[in-house]
């Protein structure tokens, strides 16, 4: 580069008297000292400023790369699942609304040529193609949320939560039932699907205080040793043994009496994913006939 009274150059590779080269800055000014014209120059030793820069272009290289396979490897990781849900959708359900067509009209044509033992197998097999088309259903559902888009911007965690817990309590007016809802908790991330969270943590809550008549549900925020803040449903309800909280957030699992407890056994899993899309994690705390807490960061 050269302007009037000034010369820059920094690709000047030198060669020493050892035989190393040596990259150098070369800088030269004019400038007037009273009368007299007096010329500057500085030869810099560039070389390892050369050697850092190579290496962060190489790095930069390198991450772009593995941004570009990471980008390739997700989009195919959403098309199977567009894939894998088609199937669900589509080619499993079919067989079992055969399955299901057929045992009715057994049941219904041929009902007093069994004796009970037939029509009790009519009825397993009935039950049992409902109950694989709500688990098809679910795992439907599992893997969208695995793979949805997020769209992130500042939530109310505090308003939702509210709004959640008015849905619940419409849905059982009668049931005396504390809620304690932190102030002004806030996050950022998707809205629907954090909204999703709620509705799966509190419901959960709601569903397993049932039988308490001091029931007390806590929605707030705990700081964490490494200084961020984590966001918890707590409740006073049945509790669950800490041996089995890795079962917890599988699909399909059930660590209470179905038939007392009833659900689809996806709703942990759901937040499981919902919160992992959001690069946080979700774990949870509790005690046998005591209490339940569960955490998730964002």
């Amino acid at each position: 580069m050269q302007t009037q009274g000034y010369v820059r150059y920094e690709d000047l590779p030198l060669q020493s008297s050892d035989d190393q080269r040596i990259d150098v800055e070369f800088v030269s000014n004019v400038y007037m000292v009273g009368d007299q014209k007096v010329i500057q120059c500085n030869i810099r030793n560039i070389t390892r400023r050369k050697v850092a820069e190579a290496k962060i272009r190489e790095l930069n290289h390198d991450l772009e790369q593995r941004l570009q396979d990471r980008a390739v490897q997700l989009e195919v990781l959403v098309k199977e699942t567009e894939r894998l849900n088609y199937s669900i959708s589509h080619d499993l359900r079919a067989p079992l609304r055969w399955i299901s067509g057929f045992a009715k009209s057994l049941e219904d044509d041929y009902a007093s040529k069994l004796d009970a033992e037939g029509q009790h197998f009519i009825e397993k097999i009935v039950s049992s193609a409902e109950r694989m088309a709500i688990m098809l259903k679910g795992i439907t559902q599992v893997t969208h949320y695995s793979s949805v888009a997020l769209k992130r911007q500042p939530v109310d965690l505090t308003a939702l939560a509210h709004r959640v817990i008015g849905e619940l309590r419409r849905a059982d007016p009668g049931r005396p039932l504390q809620i304690v809802i932190g102030a002004g908790i806030s996050a950022n991330g998707d809205p629907k699907l954090l909204q999703t969270v709620l509705e799966n943590l509190l419901g959960n809550a709601c569903k397993f205080t049932a039988k308490r008549a001091d029931a007390r549900i806590e929605f707030g925020t705990a700081p964490q040793p490494d200084g961020t803040v984590a966001y918890f449903v707590r409740d006073n309800g049945i509790g669950f043994d800490m041996a089995y909280a890795d079962r917890l957030f599988g699909v399909f699992q059930h660590l209470h009496d179905a038939k007392q407890y009833p659900g689809s056994g996806i709703g942990l899993a759901i937040v499981e994913r919902i919160i992992h899309r959001h690069g946080g994690q979700v774990w949870a705390e509790g005690a046998e006939n005591t209490s339940a807490t569960f955490y998730f960061t964002l």
